[in-house]
């Protein structure tokens, strides 16, 4: 990515030895309380405080996870939230 003179992010997309890129979509990991409620949904944590450091790394590493196999939006798509319960449960 890069900045326009405006200061707004643009994609940029280049070409190497190989050809040109390839588009990837990039979605950052959730954090605060989109974790947490990830956390719920995966069965790592109840109630409504937030998620122990605990509960968290364990949902961040069952949602790379769901990410590698079914891509980087994975837990956004309808269905895999269960799916993210089950790999917990594993």
């Amino acid at each position: 990515t890069a900045k326009d003179r405006d200061g707004n992010v643009i994609a940029v997309l280049g070409e190497g030895p190989d050809g040109p890129g390839r588009w990837r979509l990039f979605t950052p990991e959730p954090a605060g309380t989109e974790l947490d409620d990830l956390a719920r949904d995966a069965g790592l944590h109840t109630g409504p405080d937030p998620a122990d450091a605990f509960a968290r790394a364990r949902t961040l590493q069952q949602l790379r996870t769901l990410r590698e196999v079914l891509g980087p939006d994975a837990e956004q798509q309808p269905g895999n939230r269960e799916l993210l319960a089950a790999l917990a449960y594993v």
